[in-house]
């Protein structure tokens, strides 16, 4: 008898703890439905936001690109809007320089424009000492005397504590043929007083120059804009006089 109450209740508790497990399973389920749920929306939800983005991402691409042609469109435009003015200017320069020289209103700052006894050098600047800037002045360009064709380059030196720095320089004019020569900057070069004029060419040196009362000192420097001609690095004054100088408007 007694071995069959226990049974019983074995059974009873056994139903019960099933019964316990499965709403415990149940209520399992149901949380895990409703995670599902709200993982599934929130899926949805990134779907949607991705594909708005996805559209963004087109209408900045598309935009990019038509900023882009517009970019390089614009920029062709201003390269040749730039090149006709640069062109402009070099014509009222020229202009300017002719009326200026057939009436002799422009200055000229340099050695006289002569044959002289020699040449020598190479890859050489001549740095003109001697004839300083009297006073500001707008540059249009420079005189020179040539044995025979070369290139040149004109330079600006400006006094500086440790010797002269290089402010400007031209591009490389050719020279074609002997003799006097007139060289145009491609636009007008504002120069300061004090400033020293130079001539760089990279061959040998087809400009005359003689020992007199000058002041042309040369030194082996391929000048650049703002390089520093050391003052140790010239050599002294040996009265050297070159045919060359700069023509403009002083202040």
């Amino acid at each position: 008898m007694n071995n069959l109450m226990h049974a019983s209740v074995m059974v009873v508790v056994v139903l019960l703890t099933g019964c316990a497990s499965f709403r415990e399973m149940k209520t399992q389920r149901d949380v895990l439905a409703a995670r599902l749920t709200v993982t599934e929306d929130r899926v949805q939800s990134l779907e949607k936001d991705k594909a708005g983005l996805q559209r963004q991402v087109d209408h900045l691409s598309g935009m990019t690109n038509v900023l882009e042609r517009e970019k390089t469109e614009r920029i062709k435009e201003t390269t040749d809007v730039r090149g006709e003015v640069r062109g402009y200017i070099r014509d009222q320069v020229e202009n300017l320089r002719e009326f200026s020289q057939a009436r002799q209103l422009m200055d000229y700052i340099g050695s006289e424009i002569l044959e002289r006894a020699a040449i020598e050098g190479e890859g050489v600047l001549l740095l003109d000492v001697k004839h300083r800037l009297p006073a500001d002045a707008i540059l249009l360009g420079a005189r020179l005397f040539a044995r025979a064709p070369t290139r040149v380059a004109v330079c600006i030196a400006r006094p500086h504590d440790k010797g002269y720095i290089v402010v400007w320089r031209s591009n490389d004019f050719p020279v074609e043929a002997s003799g006097a020569i007139d060289l145009t900057f491609d636009t007008p070069i504002a120069a300061q007083m004090g400033d020293l004029i130079g001539l760089y060419t990279a061959s040998t040196v087809q400009v005359p120059s003689d020992i007199a009362t000058g002041d042309v000192r040369p030194v082996r420097l391929n000048p650049a804009p703002g390089k520093l001609i050391e003052k140790h690095a010239l050599p002294r004054n040996t009265g050297r006089t070159c045919s060359f100088g700069v023509v403009g408007f002083l202040e």
